[in-house]
């Protein structure tokens, strides 16, 4: 090594030990499920565990081989930690007469679930099913806030085209009053908007943080004398009323948003005013998060329980005329209508503005709340509702993943360290024309989350900054919407010595490590690879003597989600003098070889060279 390279390597570490400094006075821990934070499936059951979640207690069997997909009993979508699942279930009879469960996934990846993935899944989906914060401010009535200029409008559509199904012939909805700020009814929102410059209230509910599904006439009017969309649109989920011409108790605030959309049939229906619509539904985009509201509802598609459930906000309701208040109601499913059997029909009260409203009912094997439908039209003194179907899946699973970053791109760095003595530094380049969502996420050597970081890069724009895990060793994945160019800087401040690793792109269960330094009082050779799978990976050391050839095996296991760092001498027993490895794994893995001097005192150099996958056969 040149003097000249000696002094860059000096330089380099003196800039990012100023970035160590830096580094002790940011949180070291990082809660992996901020608003702004995404759990991926494979953290999701390290995540349970980390907050000492208990598992539910459900009767699950591990899919078996042969399953028929095309016969699941129930398909679910849903927004979990920011990451959408899409998973079947499958009910079976098992030898004592009971209903057992099996559930396979489709996004984020399709695989068959084991009984313990799926427990870890239908947890997460239920994870904050309790009674959430306290109301932390409330509006008084009447006041001259936009909400209440004037006397307000319901959206509604019906008559009563369908009286044979009619059995609610009395008002019978319960007012949910302070029970609004408990799951799933702190999901479900009032809504208040403007249309041709008149007032209206309807319902929606939030599908997740920045997705509120709603009827679609609550935000189009497709009627050729209007034909404009809802304005000022404002939602206020979990609101409640003690009685009309109260205060109102408003625990998570109000967000507005004009993002609204439609799917592409609604505006076409001109049959809307004679009898309800397929395609009545729709949803509104939110650009920021409701503080407290982390768990939603699953969607499940082409569902027909027997009894639902639905709450809303009718202004009209058991005497009073302006109620603000969350209300209530239950009935038995009527039947389904329509060439794609897409309106659901059935037997509850409901009157103007619960319009939007969530049609749900509770499942005994999950033990959990699904939504099956959107309320959209009242017949007599029954309802109906557009029933969410495979016609609809495609639009409202857009929908859920608006405004979320489709990360494209994965990359891996199989080492980080942050110690007292040692430091890491990631250095990122967007040489792209356009914005580049990026996710970094820390796993420790036994597979478990250690923290995480989102951020956007602006187009051909650069960061470097330090690694802020909260553990000391482990490694990295990288996602981005865009390709990405980078690497990590890893160094010592005692004695002060610098290498760098780039990011790998690829995995392989084949590797090279073309150069294995001459071990003894000098050198010493340390392998690192990381096993981004989740299944333990086998992996095993062919080295080949640089003289005779010689071939002599060594073996390790590296945990799913894990790490290893050999000391190559010591896995094999003795001093490795140059000569080259073969690296062959039951997972693809991605790994670099370290070239340590730094022990002697003498020679403080360091040198990562990535591993080399294997081409030949």
């Amino acid at each position: 090594m040149s003097k000249k390279t000696t002094k860059r390597s000096y330089f380099c570490t003196a800039i990012f030990t100023l970035l160590t400094v830096v580094l002790y006075f940011l949180p070291i821990f990082i809660t992996p499920c901020r608003a702004q934070d995404k759990v991926t499936w494979e953290q999701l059951p390290y995540y349970l565990e980390s907050q000492r979640i208990k598992l539910k207690e459900l009767p699950l069997i591990d899919a078996p081989e042969g399953l028929n997909e095309s016969s699941a009993n129930h398909n679910i979508i849903q927004i979990i930690a920011n990451t959408l699942y899409e998973w079947n279930e499958y009910d079976f009879i098992n030898d004592q007469g009971e209903i057992v469960r099996a559930l396979s996934m489709q996004k984020p990846r399709k695989m068959f679930l084991s009984a313990a993935a799926a427990q870890a899944l239908l947890t997460a989906s239920s994870l904050w099913q309790q009674p959430s914060q306290k109301p932390i401010f409330r509006v008084p009535a009447n006041t001259t806030s936009r909400a209440h200029l004037k006397q307000r409008k319901t959206r509604t559509f019906g008559i009563s085209v369908i009286r044979q199904f009619s059995r609610q012939a009395t008002d019978n909805r319960i007012r949910v009053g302070e029970k609004t700020t408990e799951y799933p009814y702190n999901t479900i929102a009032y809504l208040t908007f403007f249309s041709e410059g008149d007032p209206y209230t309807a319902t929606g509910f939030l599908a997740s943080e920045s997705c509120l599904l709603t009827a679609g006439h609550n935000v189009y009017w497709p009627i050729a004398e209007y034909e404009a969309w809802s304005e000022q649109l404002t939602i206020t989920p979990g609101q409640s009323q003690l009685q009309e011409n109260t205060p109102l108790s408003q625990p998570y605030g109000s967000i507005s948003s004009d993002n609204l959309y439609t799917n592409p049939y609604f505006p076409d229906a001109a049959d809307l005013l004679t009898q309800p619509s397929e395609h009545d539904y729709a949803c509104v985009i939110l650009d920021q998060a409701f503080s407290g509201i982390n768990t939603f509802m699953p969607l499940e598609f082409n569902a027909l329980p027997a009894r639902v459930k639905t709450a809303g906000y009718p202004p009209l309701v058991q005497g009073e005329t302006n109620s603000q208040d969350m209300w209530f109601t239950s009935g038995a499913v009527l039947g389904t209508r329509g060439e794609n059997e897409q309106i659901i029909d059935f037997d509850v009260y409901i009157s103007g503005g619960h319009s939007g409203s969530p049609i749900w009912y509770y499942d005994e094997i999950s033990q959990e709340n699904r939504v099956i439908g959107i309320v959209t039209w009242k017949n007599g003194t029954s309802a109906s509702g557009v029933r969410l179907t495979d016609m609809n899946k495609r639009f409202i699973s857009e929908w859920l993943t608006m405004g979320s970053s489709d990360y494209k791109h994965t990359y891996y760095i199989p080492y980080f360290a942050v110690t007292e003595s040692i430091w890491s530094g990631l250095a990122l380049a967007n040489h792209n024309n356009r914005e580049n969502d990026i996710q970094i996420e820390y796993f420790a050597p036994d597979g478990s989350p250690a923290g995480s970081k989102i951020f956007t890069l602006e187009k051909y724009g650069q960061t470097a900054f330090p690694c802020a895990p909260n553990f000391a060793f482990g490694w990295v994945r990288i996602s981005s919407s865009m390709p990405l160019y980078g690497l990590q800087l890893i160094g010592n401040l005692n004695p002060s010595t610098l290498f760098d690793i780039d990011m790998q792109a690829s995995l392989n269960k084949k590797l090279i490590l073309p150069h294995l330094a001459a071990d003894g009082e000098n050198w010493r050779s340390i392998a690192v690879f990381c096993n981004p799978n989740s299944a333990a990976t086998e992996i095993t050391y062919t080295y080949y003597d640089p003289e005779t050839g010689a071939a002599t095996n060594a073996t390790t296991t590296i945990p799913a989600w894990g790490s290893d760092i050999d000391e190559l001498k010591e896995r094999f027993g003795k001093d490795l003098n140059g000569g080259h490895i073969l690296v062959q794994s039951t997972q693809p893995i991605a790994g670099f070889l370290l070239y340590d001097s730094s022990f002697t005192g003498e020679n403080n150099w360091r040198a990562g060279l990535n591993a080399i996958p294997f081409t030949g056969k």
